[in-house]
């Protein structure tokens, strides 16, 4: 019953911290026959967590597009997605994050995760700072 829920959602990461990256290499490589496909988008825009260049993050995650997740500059997917949700505050933020605009929509920190059906319906949201079983 988990495996077909499974295959009908792609799940997209946005990661920061380094020593996450081979992890999810390992957890994509397991879950692929079942239909779940992890992509992450590691950005510099939280803290300046993430300062490697695209060949020096590449190396150590395989399925990653760097760049940022918020701004002129954002990626596309993020901009989808950030339309399907919005937030309701930034919290105490000055100095930790690095980019304008800023809108009250945008993702708010590292590990952000979002499920997307292969429709690209945003199926749900989870904050960084909650871990939640699937």
């Amino acid at each position: 019953m988990a495996h077909n829920r499974l295959s009908r959602l792609v799940t997209l990461t946005k990661i920061i911290v380094f020593y996450y990256h081979p992890d999810l290499n390992a957890l994509h490589e397991e879950l692929k026959p079942f239909g779940l496909t992890i992509l992450a988008f590691p950005s510099n825009q939280f803290g300046k967590q993430e300062p490697g260049k695209k060949h020096e993050i590449l190396p150590a995650l395989k399925y990653v597009r760097p760049g940022d997740v918020n701004g002129q500059n954002e990626h596309p997917v993020y901009t989808l997605l950030k339309v399907s949700y919005f937030g309701d505050s930034f919290g105490n933020v000055y100095g930790r994050l690095f980019w304008e605009p800023m809108k009250v929509n945008d993702i708010k920190w590292n590990f952000e995760k979002f499920l997307v059906g292969p429709d690209g319906g945003l199926h749900r949201y989870y904050y960084s700072f909650y871990i939640y079983p699937i």
